[in-house]
């Protein structure tokens, strides 16, 4: 893992590229059937679109102390193994925060909100 320390400004120039690509490629996904949103991020989602901000539903990146932290709330298919697909999507997403941010330490949340039927 890298020592590099990522700053919110770091994130702000790439943000809204890599949350499409993410969302792009969760949906994309065989395993995923939806992204949902968690009920604060609902709330934040009506306050921003008030002020001409998108939100992504289902995606939330920010940075803590420790790195960039993905936050990813989905809904997967009924064939789905939980841990396996939730392994795999983690895999993806660090993936793609590192094209864009470089070897930097990220931490992917999959938020597995319920399996379709």
């Amino acid at each position: 893992m890298a020592d590099k320390i990522v700053k919110n400004s770091d994130l702000e120039h790439v943000q809204e590229k890599l949350v499409n690509e993410i969302e792009t490629m969760l949906l994309s996904d065989p395993l995923v059937h939806a992204l949902t949103g968690k009920g604060i991020q609902r709330f934040v989602s009506g306050i921003t679109h008030a002020f001409g901000k998108s939100v992504h539903q289902g995606v939330s990146l920010h940075t803590d102390d420790n790195g960039v932290v993905a936050d990813i709330s989905v809904v997967l298919t009924d064939n789905a193994a939980v841990y396996a697909s939730a392994c795999a999507l983690q895999d993806k997403i660090k993936k793609l925060i590192r094209i864009h941010l470089g070897d930097v330490p990220c931490f992917v949340n999959v938020i597995v909100t319920g399996i379709s039927e």
